[in-house]
């Protein structure tokens, strides 16, 4: 009710997003007249509320942030929701129809929440409760200091682990020969592996690569070159040769053991020959 010098009035209590029209009555001393002609019917609208359910599924430098939407859209669609995270401050704006928004630019190994506030026509709401944390997690960094030894046909490999693994466990490493292309995969306890196959006298060099449950990181810087080769023979000779030289030592010795055994035998027989004269 207003007063007679009042030509407006506040009607609260009204439940945002029901429709309503109005009708005004003046009143005298003698009592109140005829109603006016009904309003045109108005919707009550406010705020909406908190969106529900808030969840973030984090990624490479990234989230995929959730929700539900508010219980009351405060009488007037929702047009947009905006999500927030925490640290950093970064922010996604996605139409009121979409409940999910892709957070970019996040660091990988950093724990970060999340909460959603719901636009429409009108204003913009209360925001949400926070998400449970999520930590980013990428691929691990190259493998250092790769060494290789090599040996016939093959080559043994070794390396330390990556300064990062991205924050998730290295599940194991990749060694690649180039050329040739000849591969070993280990688990992400093992340091080194063996590669056979490789083609002797040719230089080779090597790369690994660290894998996590994210994926492959990149690989590492290539080792020194090396080259496999076979057993090393004693230098200026051949098999032939050897074979020939082991022969001729061995006639050579019997020769000796002839003569020294034939001068014993001369000898002796002189020594009796002198006696019996």
């Amino acid at each position: 009710m207003a007063d007679g010098s009042s030509f407006e009035a506040t009607v609260a209590g009204l439940t945002n997003g029901i429709s309503y029209t109005f009708t005004v009555t003046a009143a005298n001393a003698f009592g109140a007249g005829e109603p006016s002609a009904t309003s045109t019917p108005v919707v009550p609208s406010g705020p909406p509320g908190p969106p529900l359910d808030v969840t973030a599924v984090p990624g490479d430098g990234l989230a995929d942030v959730l929700w539900s939407p508010p219980l009351s859209d405060g009488g007037s669609p929702v047009t947009q929701y905006l999500a927030v995270s925490d640290p950093a401050g970064l922010t996604v704006v996605v139409d009121g129809s979409t409940l999910n928004a892709k957070m970019s630019g996040l660091t990988n190994e950093t724990a970060y929440t999340f909460t959603v506030t719901a636009t429409n026509l009108l204003r913009t709401g209360e925001p949400s409760a926070p998400s449970e944390s999520a930590t980013p997690q990428g691929r691990p960094g190259p493998p250092l200091a790769v060494v290789a030894l090599p040996g016939d046909g093959q080559a043994r490999v070794s390396w330390v682990p990556p300064v990062s693994d991205g924050g998730a466990a290295i599940e194991g490493y990749v060694v690649t020969a180039n050329p040739g292309g000849a591969s070993k995969a280990v688990d992400g306890s093992t340091f080194e592996a063996v590669l056979i196959g490789l083609a002797n006298d040719l230089d080779h060099t090597f790369t690994v690569v660290a894998t996590n449950a994210v994926g492959a990181g990149p690989p590492s810087q290539p080792s020194v070159a090396v080259a496999p080769h076979g057993p090393t023979p004693i230098p200026g000779y051949t098999v032939w040769g050897l074979a020939a030289l082991a022969g001729i030592v061995g006639l050579t010795l019997v020769a000796r053991l002839r003569r020294t055994l034939f001068r014993t035998h001369v000898g002796s027989g002189s020594l009796e020959g002198s006696k019996g004269t």
